[in-house]
């Protein structure tokens, strides 16, 4: 995973470039997934998964988890759901502390921005 950090900071242009791409073949993906049968999607799904494990194209996923099942569950919850939004950290902080909660943490998301809170209700 160092490596793949070092890359990111040295290729910063070319990241965003693979994080656009990415999101083009998620959306262009979706228009057909979300219509489709779900033991269909969960068959397409295999691919992707395989696709993961390749240096270089598994950006182009929806998940880089090391684990194959991981992946697997990752990219189909990515291109299952008839609905997607996307927020920013910022957005989820907001909402943790409008429902009175503190963020203890704000998870990692490395190259494909999947912002995550960890956080504690407040006394």
């Amino acid at each position: 995973m160092k490596s793949d950090k070092k890359w990111v900071a040295e290729h910063r242009r070319a990241a965003w470039w693979i994080v656009l791409i990415r999101h083009f073949i998620s959306d262009f993906i979706r228009v057909f997934t979300t219509r489709l049968p779900v033991p269909l999607v969960y068959a397409i799904c295999y691919p992707l998964t395989w696709l993961g494990a390749v240096p270089g194209l598994k950006y182009l996923t929806f998940s880089v988890d090391p684990r194959f099942r991981v992946r697997l569950i990752e990219n189909f919850d990515w291109i299952s759901p008839p609905y997607q939004w996307h927020h920013t950290k910022e957005e989820l902080l907001a909402w943790f502390k409008e429902e009175g909660y503190s963020a203890l943490n704000v998870l990692p998301h490395g190259l494909v921005p999947k912002p995550g809170v960890l956080g504690r209700r407040n006394q």
